[in-house]
């Protein structure tokens, strides 16, 4: 290989060819500059959103490099109708009607979610206003019927005041084991034409100076200032409510009773006497004479009187304006 020389050692200017090589440097320098963001953009495009479709199936759309100054400008002026995302990836720009976009459907649940919130927690404070509603309002009855002296008696039955009586109303064992201190007073009384049997309660006077009424509208009541049934004379006096604020009394109907019914007291001593009704009168509150109706018509005779109330009630003085008198004759 000595003293030879290789082909290609010597340079050897040649116009032509470097006008060539140029022209080939210049086109690759252009084609890399389109070809080089497209290949970046192709390599890296994100999903994009749901499409809908409506006459034709979208085409993900391909960026083709121009290798000339026409093609260029004409490629710049087609990315410019598109739109690019965050990361500066070309994404496909679409119509309105063509896009589906999911954005507000997320929008749309955290609405809904905070409306669902709000409502619970409206309900969870109704919950606890009802509750202090109802603790109060049950404390303020409590205190009412305090005020008003509503108790229990030995049996456990509720008792009110005359004036304003309880309506519970008075259980079996209640009845059964209810007894009375003195063994000569009236302890139970029955009266089967209506069905009924009752304690007997022992009463006085009230604060106004009147004869007192049973505490319960389901007990009658016998005044102690009048003969005690099952004497040979002398005229008994029992008691009872017609009627409560809101449930018939235990002589809602003696009205009913007619001449020859018979009505049965029983004492403590376990003694039964049986009287007859003899008859029946409504009287005015304001002619009412305590006197004659303790007294007997005959005064060798034992009679028993039922009393109760009748006739309107009255608003202004919040009571009956007049009383039923039952009269019956030991028999």
């Amino acid at each position: 290989m000595t003293g030879r020389v290789r082909k290609f050692d010597q340079y050897i200017h040649n116009p032509a060819r470097s006008k060539r090589q140029s022209a080939s440097k210049e086109s690759a320098t252009r084609t890399r500059i389109v070809e080089a963001p497209v290949k970046s953009q192709t390599q890296f495009l994100p999903r994009p959103k749901s499409v809908v479709t409506q006459s034709q199936p979208i085409v993900h759309k391909q960026v083709q490099a121009r290798n000339t100054s026409k093609d260029i400008a004409l490629q710049s002026v087609a990315d410019s109708k598109e739109r690019t995302d965050n990361h500066g990836y070309v994404v496909q720009q679409f119509s309105d009607e063509q896009v589906v976009d999911y954005a507000p459907v997320k929008s749309k649940t955290s609405k809904l979610s905070k409306a669902m919130y709000a409502l619970g927690l409206f309900v969870f404070v109704f919950a606890i206003f009802t509750s202090v509603q109802s603790f109060l309002f049950n404390n303020q009855a409590r205190e009412q019927v305090a005020a008003l002296g509503v108790n229990s008696d030995e049996q456990g039955a509720s008792e009110g005041t005359g004036s304003d009586p309880s309506e519970e109303p008075v259980s079996n064992s209640a009845i059964a084991n209810y007894f009375v201190t003195n063994p000569e007073d009236p302890r139970y009384i029955r009266i089967p034409d209506l069905g009924l049997m009752a304690r007997v309660k022992n009463l006085g006077i009230d604060s106004s100076g009147a004869v007192d009424a049973p505490g319960n509208i389901n007990d009658a009541g016998w005044y102690n200032g009048s003969a005690r049934p099952g004497g040979e004379y002398g005229s008994s006096l029992v008691l009872g409510h017609v009627s409560g604020w809101t449930a018939p009394g235990i002589f809602k109907k003696v009205d009913s009773l007619k001449p020859g019914s018979v009505i049965e007291i029983e004492k403590g001593s376990g003694e039964r006497i049986q009287y007859m009704v003899k008859q029946t009168r409504s009287v005015k509150v304001d002619q009412i004479d305590m006197s004659e109706i303790l007294t007997p018509d005959n005064p060798n005779e034992a009679e028993l009187n039922l009393m109760t109330c009748s006739g309107k009630y009255n608003r202004e003085t919040d009571t009956y304006e007049e009383r039923l008198v039952i009269q019956a004759i030991k028999i």
